[in-house]
């Protein structure tokens, strides 16, 4: 294990999940901490993380947290993801016009 992964996983234990973002970004290493996000299932961050980096996987990566949602029945959460994701969706294809 690399010096920043013992560095990062010490701030994960602190539950100083920024600080371990931050540690890891500083390294490039971007699905690294998509990885922890999705093992701790903290998909608000996971998803942010994606889309400020601009990840090609955004997408699928919204559709597992839908499915996620939807296998442990939280259908009010995935019914608000699902319109959130369709509204960004329309508001792009307004733009392209």
């Amino acid at each position: 294990m690399e010096f920043y992964q013992v560095r990062a996983r010490l701030s994960l234990l602190q539950r100083h999940f920024e600080q371990a973002e931050s540690i890891y970004l500083d390294e490039n290493a971007v699905s690294e901490m998509l990885d922890i996000y999705r093992s701790l299932y903290k998909w608000d961050a996971l998803l942010q993380l994606a889309e400020a980096k601009r990840l090609p996987e955004v997408d699928s990566l919204k559709k597992e947290y839908y499915t996620w949602l939807m296998q442990t029945q939280q259908e009010d959460k995935a019914a608000e993801v699902l319109t959130c994701s369709t509204l960004l969706q329309l508001d792009a294809t307004l733009d392209a016009l």
